[in-house]
């Protein structure tokens, strides 16, 4: 087409006055060519598939200039970059012709750079501070939470990190103060996420196989009390030990004992005990059949004080008998004694008791006595007999010492007394 303008003054964008054909001021321009129609969008550009890293999208431009008379593109292709911090599945891009025409195109752009969340939920059997009795079971759940999303396609629950075992549950048999189960999740974009949690366990099974050992008591005898004895478990409660009072009435402490007192005399003592909250975290905890080694004896023992017949010019040997049917005597004991003597004579248990008796020995030879009086006389006369006569000493012995003790013992041809007061 032609444009006919009177434009003299009129140069083109170059300084230059125009050329053509020329009518007095009237100026002739052209020929020109007109192009009002809109480029064409050569395609969907951008990607087919989701990612989370900066790209840029190419969209490609259509304007045929030789067949259909248009002035074509002005670039074969428009680019647009997108980073990670945006968030699209689709966009558009504008084309634009020659002439200035433009077009709106669509374009895939399938970015997504926020990461998706997991958490974990926890159930099982409640013990106490927190403590769960039972198996422990940690449950993941996750989801993609941006618009628009690509959707999770990879998660894992395990007892170690970054597991993609397609698991969403963990479950703890063992003991422990410290459980920890790990979530990973990761989006179709490329983008992961991590989560964890702790948990603490104690059924207290370990506690209940180990048993229990005696610990305190005694190893040897003792006369003073009170005696101290217990218990204490052989392996404690993960959780640990519970301060309180069992059923028995004995005190358990944190360092999983049991500790008793007793003042009653006993070489052992035999205590069936049941404590019933040992565990921080609640779980009974039976510890029984304690047999205690006690070794308390405070009651004196019995004795008496019996001659020999094998009285000496000298002396006598008396024996003290110790009876004790608890911790035992030491021994029996003897003591040599010169013919005139007076003793307070000891025997022990073995808890230390003692028992004793006073001893008196009076060496006077009993060769005369009045068989009326027993009355004895050093020299012989009609109203003396000899007692040279056992019997007769021993008779007349026997009368005196109902209320003096006196005994009498032979030695060869002679009578000897001693006086014993029991």
């Amino acid at each position: 087409w032609y444009l006919w303008i009177d434009a003299s003054a009129f140069t083109d964008w170059a300084g230059n006055k125009p050329e053509g054909n020329q009518n007095g001021t009237t100026y002739v321009f052209g020929p020109y060519k007109f192009d009002n129609t809109a480029p064409v969008c050569d395609g969907v550009g951008g990607k087919t598939n989701w990612t989370n890293t900066t790209y840029t999208v190419n969209q490609y431009c259509l304007d045929n200039k030789d067949t259909n008379d248009q002035s074509g593109c002005e670039t074969r292709f428009f680019s647009k970059g997108y980073t990670v911090a945006q968030n699209y599945q689709t966009d558009t891009i504008v084309i634009r012709d020659k002439a200035g025409n433009t077009t709106t195109c669509p374009t895939n752009v399938y970015l997504e750079h926020i990461k998706p969340s997991c958490s974990f939920t926890e159930s099982g059997p409640d013990g106490s501070n927190g403590w769960y009795v039972g198996n422990a079971v940690l449950t993941l759940h996750y989801q993609d939470n941006d618009s628009p999303q690509s959707g999770v396609n990879t998660w894992g629950a395990a007892k170690t990190a970054n597991s993609t075992n397609g698991s969403t549950t963990v479950t703890f048999t063992e003991n422990g103060a410290s459980l920890t189960a790990y979530g990973y999740v990761r989006d179709v974009a490329g983008n992961s996420n991590t989560c964890s949690i702790t948990v603490k366990k104690d059924d207290a099974s370990e506690a209940q196989a180990g048993g229990c050992k005696n610990i305190l008591g005694n190893s040897t005898w003792t006369d003073t009390g009170p005696i101290s004895y217990g218990r204490q478990l052989n392996t404690s409660p993960i959780s640990g030990c519970h301060s309180g009072t069992d059923e028995g009435g004995a005190v358990w402490n944190s360092n999983c004992q049991y500790i008793a007192s007793t003042n009653q005399d006993a070489k052992t003592i035999t205590r069936t005990e049941t404590i019933g909250y040992t565990s921080n975290s609640g779980v009974f905890i039976t510890c029984s059949g304690g047999t205690h080694n006690i070794y308390l004896d405070t009651v004196d023992p019995d004795c008496s004080i019996h001659g020999d017949d094998d009285y000496s010019a000298n002396g006598v040997t008396v024996s003290m008998w110790c009876g004790d049917d608890l911790s035992g005597c030491t021994q029996e004991t003897t003591k040599w004694y010169n013919r005139t003597y007076s003793d307070s004579f000891y025997v022990y248990d073995r808890a230390g008791n003692s028992c004793h008796r006073r001893i008196q020995i009076d060496g006077t030879d009993c060769y005369y006595w009045n068989k009326i009086s027993c009355n004895y006389k050093p020299d012989a006369t009609s109203e003396y007999e000899n007692t040279n006569d056992k019997e007769v000493c021993e008779v007349c012995a026997a009368s005196y010492c109902q209320n003096n003790y006196w005994c009498c013992h032979y030695h060869y041809t002679s009578y000897r007394c001693y006086y014993s007061p029991s």
